[in-house]
């Protein structure tokens, strides 16, 4: 894998750019995440089968620093979408997921114009269904994606960042 150096990563994170990443399709063991998304500042997206279940194919972490990933999942078994040739076409993996996450994003970012990537990134965490039924957070990161959340809490102001937290090294 072509390793991206992490000041790259802080400088466009600096920027006000959020970078969502897929988490790879080598699970369920663990350290089976790929890069970029092993960058703490990025959103790891691991994909679910259903609103229920992460599916197992989706990498998982942790990232080298030792924090969790992936940071939750999106939908990523059976998305239809249009191929190469203009045809619609059948995908599973986490690169059908994290589009969600990126679009879930622009959405945020597009109503909450002055929120840092941090306390969007926070909110969609947050904001997120983590699975009842057992599964462990490995698997699943905070939980499944939920955009209203997300946003009720961004609107709400009970979504706490500190400053410190909004600045990189």
């Amino acid at each position: 894998w072509y390793e991206i150096p992490t000041e790259v990563i802080n400088n466009i994170t600096k920027r006000n750019i959020i970078m969502v990443f897929s988490a790879g399709n080598y699970g369920p063991n663990g350290s089976s995440l790929t890069s970029p998304a092993i960058f703490d500042n990025t959103i790891a997206v691991g994909m679910s089968f259903n609103d229920t279940s992460p599916f197992m194919m989706s990498s998982v972490g942790p990232r080298p620093s030792g924090l969790q990933a992936p940071d939750l999942v999106a939908p990523g078994y059976n998305i239809i979408s249009y191929g190469q040739d203009g045809q619609l076409k059948m995908g599973t993996g986490t690169s059908f997921a994290a589009p969600f996450v990126t679009g879930a994003i622009a959405v945020l970012k597009g109503y909450f114009t002055n929120s840092s990537p941090f306390k969007i990134k926070a909110a969609l965490l947050a904001g997120a269904n983590f699975s009842k039924i057992g599964i462990d957070p490995i698997y699943q990161g905070s939980g499944f994606l939920d955009v209203k959340k997300a946003f009720d809490l961004l609107n709400s102001c009970l979504l706490y960042t500190s400053d410190a937290a909004d600045e990189l090294d």
